[in-house]
């Protein structure tokens, strides 16, 4: 598989890439040139210290796409073809020895053609190759949600992978990796069966070849409506065609009906206005069964909380998930809780090791 790499992502509409095999990108993951390895000991220094440094660290790597462009220039409307695609593994390596097994099973993967430690050094690269070449940005975008969302149950990762970087045009920063996994005959990935099924849906709308936005001919009548058909998600009812139609067998889970009291509608704006005032930001609200889950970050921090609605009134309890910072969850319970009683002046459970406390 042919990967193409390039200098300065801050000027990648002038880098010029250079195609590479994936033994080279394997050879410069595994001896990595002394420049490259001394910006990823400062970043890894600078992690948890200033998110601002920690980019502005990070752009200086070079970088590599799976997406081959016009004139060998990144650019979206330069798309040409995209070779393969890479998954990232967030904070899956903060646990020493539950990461060494998940990195095991999954380079016991035989579709895994390069496997690294991400430039942060907390999580994981997997690189997987096509068949042939996705020549739609479109189609490529709508099967790495898929593959990614199919990837993540099999391995029961979904709190670990990023859904977000289905972008052809997208790059990944290279990293220094000494026991990288590497394997040249991997299985590849047939995304054409996908795209298939995917067109016989009878929900799919077809633009023209499928183009990205960026390739709509100027003034065309449809160019409109195209870009906003394909601005749209797939809907679940689509997806689980599609796996109807890949796996006839496959037995489909029925959606949950999750139960969220009324009481909890009007939380998530006075909590994020209180957060917000320590520089905190809440970056996600979830409904969970007889609550709701509050994901919040704090520069490269992140935790989660969950409150709770029942016959004693709001619980906040912090949940502790794999990578989360102890400290910014017990500093966000306790936010929640004086929102809780001051703001809303309503009756809450406080959770503590021995005893449920119900203030009135």
């Amino acid at each position: 598989m042919t990967f193409y790499m390039g200098k300065n992502i801050t000027q990648s509409q002038l880098d010029t890439l250079v195609a590479v095999t994936s033994y080279e990108l394997f050879q410069k993951i595994t001896n990595p040139d002394p420049e490259v390895a001394s910006l990823l000991e400062r970043l890894q220094r600078v992690r948890s210290i200033d998110r601002k440094a920690y980019d502005a660290v990070k752009k200086r790597l070079p970088y590599f796409t799976c997406s081959e462009f016009a004139g060998n220039i990144r650019k979206a409307e330069n798309f040409t073809a995209a070779h393969g695609l890479v998954l990232d593994l967030d904070h899956c390596l903060t646990q020493e020895e539950a990461g060494k097994n998940l990195r095991a099973r999954l380079a016991a993967d035989t579709r895994v053609l390069l496997l690294f430690t991400s430039p942060g050094g907390e999580g994981l690269k997997l690189v997987f190759r096509f068949n042939e070449p996705c020549l739609s940005a479109k189609i490529f975008s709508d099967f790495y949600k898929w593959f990614a969302g199919n990837f993540a149950r099999q391995y029961q990762i979904e709190t670990y992978i990023d859904f977000t970087t289905h972008d052809a045009s997208r790059v990944c920063f290279l990293s220094a990796d000494k026991d990288a996994h590497h394997n040249p005959l991997c299985d590849a990935l047939d995304w054409k069966q996908f795209a298939d099924a995917f067109q016989d849906c009878p929900w799919y709308e077809s633009t023209e070849n499928n183009r990205p936005e960026t390739e709509q001919p100027a003034g065309s009548e449809n160019s409109s409506a195209t870009n906003q058909t394909e601005k749209k998600d797939i809907a679940p009812d689509v997806y689980a065609e599609i796996l109807k139609k890949l796996n006839p067998r496959a037995r489909l889970k029925k959606s949950k009906i999750i139960h969220v009291p009324e009481q909890l509608n009007n939380i998530e704006e006075p909590i994020r206005n209180a957060a917000a005032g320590y520089q905190i930001e809440l970056k996600e609200v979830r409904d969970i069964h007889y609550g709701k889950k509050l994901v919040f970050q704090h520069g490269v921090n992140f935790a989660e909380i969950n409150v709770y609605h029942g016959k004693n009134g709001f619980t906040v309890t912090i949940t502790p998930k794999a990578g989360s910072n102890a400290e910014l969850g017990e500093v966000m319970k306790r936010i929640t809780e004086q929102v809780l009683w001051d703001l809303m002046n309503i009756p809450y459970t406080q959770k503590t090791l021995t005893k449920n406390v119900t203030k009135n």
